[in-house]
């Protein structure tokens, strides 16, 4: 009898086992589905991320080439200088005038050419 409960017993523990891995089991395959969830989500908000990022790079590229152009189209270097432009301002006012001559004689030829020459904008 004592061999009879020693099998019953190691019957019992035996069936406590297997119950044990197979809760563990279970409880590991939700972990691992959770895990591929997860991993899927990561990858999906990567791409998303990356894409967003290419778009802006892409733009910003865009942006600075239109930049570049729009500075070249921009910079236009001024035909006279500051004081010189003082100097033909005067010089208008004092022709429209017509008092004070020595103004026009302290020109430069090419300042006067300039100043005769008629505007013309874009």
């Amino acid at each position: 009898m004592a061999r009879f409960e020693l099998f019953r017993k190691a019957d019992i523990e035996r069936d406590a086992m297997i119950k044990e891995l197979v809760k563990s089991y279970q409880t590991l395959c939700l972990q691992y589905e959770q895990k591929c969830h997860d991993y899927d989500d990561a990858v999906e908000s990567r791409r998303t991320w990356q894409a967003k990022a290419m778009q802006m790079s892409r733009e910003v590229n865009e942006l600075q080439r239109v930049n570049v152009s729009t500075q070249s189209l921009l910079h236009v270097e001024p035909l006279i200088s500051d004081t010189r432009a003082r100097t033909l301002i005067s010089l208008s006012s004092s022709l429209s005038m017509e008092t004070e001559h020595t103004s026009v004689t302290s020109l430069s030829q090419e300042e006067m050419k300039v100043a005769k020459k008629p505007r013309r904008d874009c």
